[in-house]
């Protein structure tokens, strides 16, 4: 998904991502249950993400979040400082779904 919308705030950004993503969702939940219980993933959960906002936190505080969870048994990353990136799947991590936001566009080359 393209996320670049002419004349939108960064939040109206995000507000529409987040509509985006929950359509995502709740249209496998509609559709394919089936793969849902294949998958063993907890449908309940997933009925959560779709009613609540997903929670918007600024950059520092999601490497804070990553570095203080780095240690724990599943997961599967490396070690991150600030100004690194984090693109990595945080499917083993205990998270809801969160947005960084104000990210420091100078730290990081892939901007």
């Amino acid at each position: 998904m393209d996320a670049e919308y002419p004349f939108v705030t960064h939040d109206e950004s995000l507000d529409l991502q987040e509509a985006y993503v929950k359509a995502l969702i709740q249209g496998v939940l509609d559709r394919a249950p089936h793969a849902l219980d294949t998958l063993e993933r907890d449908v309940e959960l997933l009925k959560k993400y779709v009613i609540e906002p997903f929670k918007r936190i600024s950059y520092d505080e999601a490497i804070d979040l990553l570095q203080a969870h780095e240690a724990d048994e599943d997961t599967d990353y490396e070690h991150l400082e600030h100004g690194d990136d984090f693109w990595f799947s945080t499917r083993n991590l205990d998270f809801k779904p969160f947005w960084s936001a104000n990210i420091r566009y100078e730290l990081s080359s892939g901007y």
